[in-house]
């Protein structure tokens, strides 16, 4: 192989491997804050859900949670109860039920696509750590990070700026892009679900998950320009 085959094939092979931790990060912080009740608790109180629903804080996060446990796939079901207007009642309609199942089957395929990317991730490195040593192997990754980042940067920038100035076509479409159906258009006056989550509540969602994937992404960062510039100097990779 040419030597400047070679370069190339380790700047791709490099930056592949630091997209692919960048999405490995924003798929963990979208689990992390899909699961984050205080989050929740703290939405509910801002946007007063509990009243419009008619329900306690306490009811209203009880049900929260089984919604999130079938949404992990630790419930079969949607068939939760709770206290609405002093009287127990099925908590959502059937058409919740059916848009929840189109959400399960993208959270889980989310999911599982992020633990492929964190497999490539370690299997990438374990190869390079073989061929050329774990300093090596640290200064390939550090610059494929970095180079990965400097695109991500853009996307970011680009997603940051069509929130900010319309979340509701944003958001319009993202469904239209990972759903097939209209099942998402719910209705406050007979939906639940869309009382329990607004737009509000979505907008405050996306926002929260990319500051801390900046945060995670970011700091992932710093620590690759640092090893690049320590192992780097010593002629590991040219």
């Amino acid at each position: 192989m040419s030597r400047p085959l070679q370069r190339s094939l380790v700047w791709l092979t490099g930056a592949a491997a630091g997209l692919a931790l960048i999405g490995v990060l924003l798929v963990a912080v979208i689990v992390y804050k899909a699961a984050d009740m205080s989050f929740y608790e703290t939405e509910y109180i801002k946007y007063g859900n509990s009243l419009s629903l008619r329900m306690t804080e306490a009811d209203l996060l009880t049900a929260t949670a089984e919604l999130l446990a079938y949404l992990r796939g630790e419930a079969p079901d949607m068939n939760i109860s709770a206290v609405i207007g002093g009287q127990v009642q099925e908590m959502f309609n059937e058409r919740e039920k059916a848009h929840m199942v189109d959400v399960r089957l993208l959270y889980r395929r989310v999911t599982l696509a992020a633990a492929a990317l964190a497999l490539l991730c370690l299997l990438g490195g374990g190869l390079w750590v073989w061929r050329r040593g774990w300093r090596a192997a640290a200064v390939v990754w550090s610059r494929g990070y970095l180079t990965a980042l400097a695109a991500v940067i853009i996307v970011f920038l680009i997603l940051t700026f069509a929130i900010t100035r319309n979340f509701t076509a944003f958001w319009t479409n993202f469904h239209g892009v990972f759903f097939t159906n209209d099942l998402w258009l719910l209705n406050p006056a007979t939906d639940r679900m869309i009382v329990m989550f607004p737009e509000g509540f979505f907008f405050d969602l996306v926002s929260e998950i990319l500051r801390l994937w900046a945060i995670c992404a970011g700091g992932a960062g710093v620590f690759a320009c640092g090893t690049a510039w320590v192992f780097g100097k010593e002629g590991l990779v040219k």
